[in-house]
């Protein structure tokens, strides 16, 4: 219950930082570059590897279960307004319950590729000569770690579903709400015990871990761009 509610808490988390990034660095690169263009495509850009895994979760979930989809896109149609969609795939409709399993499928792939790439970096980390100054810069293993922090980072930031996802989510939501509100009253218990409460709870663990992680990041990365922002605020009005 103690691991399903940090879970429950870095995600949510995870969510709102992500989307203060998202603005922050938009907000930043359009005052740099003076074009919300060329801020937006920065941004897509970044975000690239989390938008194919995204769109892909969606596309191989309809085909699997057996809702036909048409044109896929990876870049944004429009870059105009608060919102924007930096993908899509076109499907036909389906029941609710097919609907939300594709709704929420890239948050799925999503945490299952935050764990795979998080759980490279304790060998990766431990590889780096730290001890040996200015020699640590030609190590490959340095530039392979800061690869995987901008995949982390990437993932992370496209892997939750858009509200366009969640209509078929909510009321599937709802009802499974309900069913569990249901079952808890009549007195019926489902638990874990043996292997199978090992083996969830391990996995529980390594979530919570790497979610944990990469909101440490996303973190810092926001506050980064929050000094940046600061500063170029600083220097449009000396220049004034």
């Amino acid at each position: 219950m103690i691991t399903l509610s940090v879970l429950l808490f870095e995600l949510t988390s995870l969510f709102f930082i992500g989307r203060a990034l998202t603005m922050a660095s938009i907000l930043f690169f359009s005052s740099f570059f003076r074009s919300r263009t060329i801020a937006v495509t920065l941004i897509t850009l970044f975000q690239f590897p989390g938008t194919i895994i995204h769109e892909l979760a969606h596309l191989f979930t309809a085909e699997i279960l057996g809702v036909r989809t048409g044109k896929l896109i990876l870049a944004p149609e429009s870059i105009r307004g608060d919102h924007i969609q930096t993908g899509s795939v076109q499907m036909n409709e389906s029941d609710p319950f097919r609907r939300a399993l594709i709704g929420i499928a890239p948050l799925l792939v999503g945490l299952v590729a935050l764990g795979a790439l998080s759980s490279f970096l304790p060998g990766i980390y431990e590889t780096i000569p730290w001890n040996r100054g200015l020699d640590v810069l030609a190590s490959g293993s340095l530039y392979i770690l800061f690869g995987l922090a901008y995949l982390l980072s990437a993932v992370s930031l496209a892997m939750f579903p858009s509200s366009i996802d969640m209509k078929g989510v909510w009321g599937v939501g709802i009802l499974i709400t309900l069913i569990l509100f249901g079952t808890f009253f009549l007195g019926l218990r489902v638990s874990l015990t043996g292997q199978a409460l090992e083996y969830t709870t391990r996995i529980g663990t390594s979530m919570t871990q790497s979610l944990g992680l990469t909101l440490a990041l996303n973190s810092i990365l926001l506050l980064l761009m929050k000094v940046l922002v600061a500063g170029m605020g600083k220097i449009s009005s000396k220049r004034r």
